[in-house]
């Protein structure tokens, strides 16, 4: 049950995190400095061969090379110039090959290659559904990826898929994908700025979480959840949600309701007993809760590790309407391959969460896509629709791990904005008692003070 809180917990911190629009945001690798990773300097509408795509991929998303440790392919010489670029794609499962075991390196890449690379790159491999919208037809074996990313502003949605790129082309999309749109990042700036004079919201979210199974395992995972929850921000540092929680626990349906306040430097976590129906109160230790109250104060100035800084990219997808209201959509889409950098973000809170659960144990990789509404006449934002996927290392407490993967998708709707919202702490909560959590791969529950 502890681990199962723990769970919950980064679940929160982490759609905490992804709903603030940060005004750090990344810089685009310039066009020049990716072409300066190839041998030497291109020909004029020289085609770009998928080595040069893999080696600039590598370079624009600043993925760690892997050591050279035998042959990427058969077809991949250990002395070629990008032998180590097609070895870390290939270790990272974004180059898979082709089916005579070839990486064919020195064949034109197309658009539909190089969008899919850097979709897998951003953590997108065959777990996004689609309407089947787009330029590829339903069936395509690059259909899903490739009209995602199209719909979300990533892809050039006009240009022809089968089109082999140049290698300026290529390092321009590139150049763009790993950088953020400077027309969206001046809305996101402004509603950062926006958001931080206000002393008031209350919000909805309807969230879903799958847990996914690796193929061939067996054991716990595979299942759904489904949570509402509204949330209510307090000035300076208040958070209250209430969730209605329904998901599956030992093969059965339960619904429990779930309560988090952050009051006064202090945190509650209220759970129904399935067993009773009661809910059950327990306050977090004193520097959780001071770690997590001066990182929500810290996020209304937007004061975020410089580390993030490459790994979030907004893109301007244009507008729309809520009811009367004028609305920017911005894309947001990222991927994080040290999760720990989200905890730091939380200060002396994170410390603590990473106590309970390092992330690295547990998370090698959180990626994250969707798009954020922001009013045209306050910036404020009005909702968002946001993916994250987390993806489980192998193994898990020196024990084979079943699970590959969790996703959640998140919907947030009904933004109000005003002083006569507060966070009222309930009497029940108060008296609540404080818990120890236990340390990571310590599997005892919370031990009551």
């Amino acid at each position: 049950m502890a681990r199962r809180i723990t769970m919950v917990l980064l679940a929160v911190v982490l759609a905490v995190f992804l709903l603030v629009p940060a005004v750090l945001a990344a810089g685009p690798a310039a066009a020049d400095d990716l072409l300066a990773v190839l041998p030497q300097p291109p020909a004029e509408g020289q085609l770009a061969t998928r080595a040069d795509f893999a080696a600039m991929l590598v370079k624009a998303a600043a993925i760690p090379q892997s050591p050279v440790q035998g042959r990427a392919a058969k077809d991949v010489a250990l002395d070629a110039w990008y032998a180590g670029v097609m070895a870390t794609l290939k270790e990272k499962g974004i180059m898979s090959g082709y089916p005579d075991g070839t990486l064919r390196p020195e064949k034109p890449v197309t658009r539909t290659e190089a969008v899919v690379l850097v979709a897998r790159t951003f953590g997108l491999f065959t777990t996004i559904s689609s309407d089947g919208v787009g330029p590829l037809p339903q069936g395509h074996w690059a259909g899903s990826l490739y009209n995602w990313m199209c719909n979300q502003g990533i892809a050039p949605a006009a240009a022809a898929p089968e089109e082999r790129l140049t290698v300026a082309e290529a390092a321009a999309f590139l150049s763009r994908v790993f950088g953020s749109d400077p027309e969206a990042l001046a809305i996101v700036e402004k509603n950062a700025a926006a958001m931080a004079k206000v002393t008031a919201f209350r919000g909805k979210t309807a969230m879903d979480i799958a847990t996914r199974l690796r193929p061939g395992a067996s054991g716990t995972g595979g299942e759904t959840g489904h949570i509402e929850m509204t949330t209510t921000f307090q000035a300076p540092a208040n958070v209250a949600t209430t969730s209605r929680i329904d998901t599956v626990i030992e093969g059965r349906p339960v619904s429990l309701t779930a309560d988090f306040y952050v009051v006064d430097g202090n945190v509650y976590s209220g759970l129904t007993d399935p067993q009773t129906g009661k809910m059950v109160w327990q306050r977090l230790p004193r520097e959780f809760g001071q770690g997590l109250t001066e990182y929500l104060a810290d996020t209304r100035n937007q004061v975020l590790p410089p580390e993030l800084k490459p790994y979030l990219h907004y893109r301007l997808l244009g507008a729309t309407k809520f009811g009367d209201r004028e609305i920017y959509e911005i894309g947001a889409y990222g991927r994080v391959d040290d999760p720990a950098l989200f905890l730091k973000a939380l200060g002396k809170g994170g410390e603590e969460l990473q106590k309970v659960m390092p992330t690295a144990d547990f998370f090698p990789a959180v990626s994250y896509w969707g798009r954020l509404y922001i009013g045209k006449d306050d910036l404020l934002l009005y909702g968002s629709d946001l993916k994250t996927v987390a993806v489980f290392k192998e193994t898990m407490g020196g024990q084979p791990n079943p699970l590959e993967a969790v996703e959640t998708v998140m919907h947030l709707t009904d933004y109000e904005y005003g002083e006569g919202i507060t966070v009222v702490l309930p009497p029940e909560a108060a008296n609540a008692p404080e818990v120890t959590l236990p340390l990571a791969g310590e599997g005892n529950p919370p031990e009551e003070k």
